[in-house]
């Protein structure tokens, strides 16, 4: 079914979900995600081919918004783009503002 309607906004409003835990930067030992990466540097790929591949297939599609499951961890859930403390980004900044950039509209 098409949901796609060109005078109604169509937001993902959970997209992504990778889990990537930083030791020394967790609240329990528990861990949620929709995929785990055990090394930073596979997560960051895993998130960088994500939004290059599927968001832009969605935005291409009709999408208003795409919205990252979460901005940082929370508790057992290491699926966040900052850990739990706020102290590490796990993906590089300036790549991950290019990259969303790029995906915006004219």
């Amino acid at each position: 079914m098409d949901f796609y309607q060109p005078h109604r906004p169509l937001v993902i409003s959970e997209f992504g979900g990778y889990s990537h835990r930083v030791k020394g930067h967790l609240f329990s030992k528990g861990n949620y995600g929709y995929r785990s990466f055990k090394r930073q540097r596979d997560f960051e790929r895993a998130f960088f081919a994500l939004y290059d591949g599927e968001a832009r297939k969605i935005v291409a599609a009709g999408a208003s918004a795409l919205v990252y499951t979460q901005l940082s961890d929370v508790e057992d859930e290491t699926n966040g783009l900052v850990t739990y403390d706020r102290r590490v980004v796990k993906v590089d900044e300036a790549a991950s503002r290019a990259l969303m950039e790029s995906l915006k509209l004219n």
